[in-house]
Protein backbone atom coordinates (compact mmCIF):
# COMPACT_ATOMS: atom_id res chain seq x y z
CA UNK A 1 0.00 0.00 0.00
CA UNK A 2 2.90 2.07 1.13
CA UNK A 3 4.52 1.70 -1.94
CA UNK A 4 2.19 2.57 -4.55
CA UNK A 5 1.54 5.72 -2.93
CA UNK A 6 5.63 6.42 -2.73
CA UNK A 7 5.09 5.19 -6.75
CA UNK A 8 2.30 7.65 -7.31
CA UNK A 9 4.61 10.70 -6.01
CA UNK A 10 7.84 9.74 -7.58
CA UNK A 11 5.52 9.65 -10.72
CA UNK A 12 4.10 12.97 -10.01
CA UNK A 13 7.26 14.35 -9.97
CA UNK A 14 8.57 12.98 -12.87
CA UNK A 15 5.63 14.10 -14.32
CA UNK A 16 6.68 17.62 -13.52
CA UNK A 17 9.80 17.53 -13.88
CA UNK A 18 9.54 16.25 -17.77
CA UNK A 19 6.43 19.11 -17.98
CA UNK A 20 8.64 21.91 -16.48
CA UNK A 21 10.85 21.31 -19.97
CA UNK A 22 7.41 22.32 -21.84
CA UNK A 23 6.81 25.73 -22.42
CA UNK A 24 3.33 26.95 -22.08
CA UNK A 25 2.09 29.95 -23.73
CA UNK A 26 0.10 31.53 -20.17
CA UNK A 27 0.68 31.07 -16.66
CA UNK A 28 -3.27 30.35 -16.78
CA UNK A 29 -2.14 26.83 -19.14
CA UNK A 30 0.07 25.69 -16.76
CA UNK A 31 -1.96 26.57 -13.97
CA UNK A 32 -4.45 24.45 -15.18
CA UNK A 33 -2.19 21.92 -15.90
CA UNK A 34 -1.12 21.56 -13.17
CA UNK A 35 -4.36 21.78 -11.01
CA UNK A 36 -5.65 18.50 -13.31
CA UNK A 37 -2.48 16.28 -12.26
CA UNK A 38 -3.37 17.71 -8.71
CA UNK A 39 -6.47 16.53 -9.04
CA UNK A 40 -5.84 13.25 -10.28
CA UNK A 41 -3.30 12.53 -7.90
CA UNK A 42 -5.76 12.96 -5.46
CA UNK A 43 -8.26 10.62 -6.80
CA UNK A 44 -5.05 7.75 -6.81
CA UNK A 45 -4.80 9.23 -3.50
CA UNK A 46 -8.42 8.51 -2.67
CA UNK A 47 -8.22 5.11 -4.55
CA UNK A 48 -5.85 4.16 -2.58
CA UNK A 49 -6.89 4.85 0.47
CA UNK A 50 -10.14 3.42 -0.09
CA UNK A 51 -8.31 0.38 -1.00
CA UNK A 52 -6.64 -0.13 2.09
CA UNK A 53 -9.31 0.51 4.18
CA UNK A 54 -10.71 -2.52 2.07
CA UNK A 55 -8.14 -4.16 2.89
CA UNK A 56 -7.97 -3.60 6.25
CA UNK A 57 -11.11 -4.46 7.06
CA UNK A 58 -10.39 -7.78 5.37
CA UNK A 59 -7.36 -8.79 7.31
CA UNK A 60 -9.26 -8.01 10.32
CA UNK A 61 -11.94 -10.35 9.25
CA UNK A 62 -9.28 -12.85 8.92
CA UNK A 63 -7.88 -12.31 12.11
CA UNK A 64 -11.94 -12.59 13.48
CA UNK A 65 -12.28 -15.76 11.84
CA UNK A 66 -8.69 -17.30 12.86
CA UNK A 67 -9.51 -16.35 16.27
CA UNK A 68 -13.01 -18.61 16.18
CA UNK A 69 -11.08 -21.39 14.65
CA UNK A 70 -8.26 -21.14 17.22
CA UNK A 71 -11.03 -21.60 20.03
CA UNK A 72 -12.92 -24.51 17.96
CA UNK A 73 -9.56 -26.09 17.83
CA UNK A 74 -8.78 -25.61 21.89
CA UNK A 75 -12.88 -26.74 22.46
CA UNK A 76 -12.12 -30.23 19.88
CA UNK A 77 -8.71 -30.74 21.81
CA UNK A 78 -10.38 -30.96 25.18
CA UNK A 79 -13.18 -32.80 23.45
CA UNK A 80 -10.63 -35.33 22.17
CA UNK A 81 -8.96 -35.90 25.59
CA UNK A 82 -12.05 -36.01 27.66
CA UNK A 83 -12.75 -39.02 24.87
CA UNK A 84 -9.86 -40.78 25.33
CA UNK A 85 -9.93 -40.45 29.13
CA UNK A 86 -13.87 -42.13 28.77
CA UNK A 87 -12.83 -44.71 26.62
CA UNK A 88 -9.80 -46.04 28.55
CA UNK A 89 -12.15 -45.86 31.55
CA UNK A 90 -14.65 -47.87 29.52
CA UNK A 91 -11.59 -50.59 28.72
CA UNK A 92 -10.53 -50.74 32.00
CA UNK A 93 -14.24 -51.27 33.31
CA UNK A 94 -14.72 -53.93 30.55
CA UNK A 95 -11.35 -56.12 31.19
CA UNK A 96 -12.71 -56.04 34.83
CA UNK A 97 -16.11 -57.40 33.55
CA UNK A 98 -14.67 -59.98 31.00
CA UNK A 99 -12.36 -60.89 34.41
CA UNK A 100 -15.21 -61.55 36.49
CA UNK A 101 -16.99 -63.31 33.46
CA UNK A 102 -14.03 -65.38 33.04
CA UNK A 103 -14.10 -66.00 37.01
CA UNK A 104 -17.49 -67.10 36.62
CA UNK A 105 -17.68 -69.02 33.28
CA UNK A 106 -14.57 -71.27 35.41
CA UNK A 107 -16.94 -71.16 38.32
CA UNK A 108 -19.65 -72.80 36.52
CA UNK A 109 -17.61 -75.54 34.27
CA UNK A 110 -16.69 -76.68 38.16
CA UNK A 111 -20.76 -75.97 39.02
CA UNK A 112 -21.64 -79.24 37.11
CA UNK A 113 -19.68 -81.62 38.71
CA UNK A 114 -21.03 -80.72 42.60
CA UNK A 115 -24.73 -80.37 41.37
CA UNK A 116 -23.71 -84.25 40.18
CA UNK A 117 -22.69 -85.47 43.38
CA UNK A 118 -25.27 -83.62 45.07
CA UNK A 119 -27.92 -84.69 42.42
CA UNK A 120 -29.32 -87.48 44.96
CA UNK A 121 -30.17 -84.52 47.89
CA UNK A 122 -32.48 -82.56 45.84
CA UNK A 123 -35.50 -83.20 46.70
CA UNK A 124 -37.85 -79.78 45.62
CA UNK A 125 -38.52 -79.03 42.22
CA UNK A 126 -39.72 -75.36 40.34
CA UNK A 127 -41.78 -75.66 37.06
CA UNK A 128 -41.12 -74.19 34.05
CA UNK A 129 -42.96 -73.84 30.79
CA UNK A 130 -41.27 -74.16 28.18
CA UNK A 131 -41.72 -70.47 25.77
CA UNK A 132 -40.52 -70.27 22.41
CA UNK A 133 -36.51 -70.37 21.31
CA UNK A 134 -36.11 -71.93 24.93
CA UNK A 135 -33.29 -74.82 24.89
CA UNK A 136 -31.79 -77.04 27.87
CA UNK A 137 -28.66 -75.23 28.19
CA UNK A 138 -30.46 -72.04 28.43
CA UNK A 139 -32.87 -72.95 30.65
CA UNK A 140 -29.79 -74.62 33.05
CA UNK A 141 -27.87 -71.51 32.84
CA UNK A 142 -30.86 -69.44 33.81
CA UNK A 143 -31.60 -71.81 37.06
CA UNK A 144 -28.04 -72.28 37.80
CA UNK A 145 -28.33 -76.41 37.56
CA UNK A 146 -26.60 -78.87 35.08
CA UNK A 147 -28.68 -79.93 31.82
CA UNK A 148 -28.20 -83.36 32.90
CA UNK A 149 -30.18 -82.73 36.44
CA UNK A 150 -33.29 -81.32 34.28
CA UNK A 151 -33.02 -84.08 31.97
CA UNK A 152 -33.04 -86.45 34.83
CA UNK A 153 -35.62 -84.67 37.08
CA UNK A 154 -38.08 -85.17 33.64
CA UNK A 155 -36.89 -88.64 32.51
CA UNK A 156 -35.76 -86.96 28.99
CA UNK A 157 -33.70 -88.90 26.47
CA UNK A 158 -33.23 -85.78 24.18
CA UNK A 159 -32.58 -82.40 24.35
CA UNK A 160 -35.78 -81.83 21.99
CA UNK A 161 -38.63 -79.51 24.38
CA UNK A 162 -42.02 -78.40 22.54
CA UNK A 163 -43.43 -74.89 23.08
CA UNK A 164 -46.03 -75.02 26.74
CA UNK A 165 -44.07 -78.58 27.36
CA UNK A 166 -44.00 -78.32 31.81
CA UNK A 167 -40.53 -78.82 32.95
CA UNK A 168 -39.20 -79.79 36.67
CA UNK A 169 -36.58 -77.62 37.62
CA UNK A 170 -34.38 -79.31 40.53
CA UNK A 171 -33.54 -77.09 43.41
CA UNK A 172 -30.57 -77.03 45.42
Amino acid sequence: MKQKLFFAVCAFFLLTAIQAQTVFKTPQEAVRYYEELVGTLAGQVRNLQDENAKLGGAVQNLQLQLEAIARNNEMLTRDLAELRKQIAADSEKREQQLGKLADRLKAAADTPAKNSRTAATVTEYEVYVVQRGATLSAISRAYGVSVDAIRKANNMTSDVLRVGQSLKIPRK
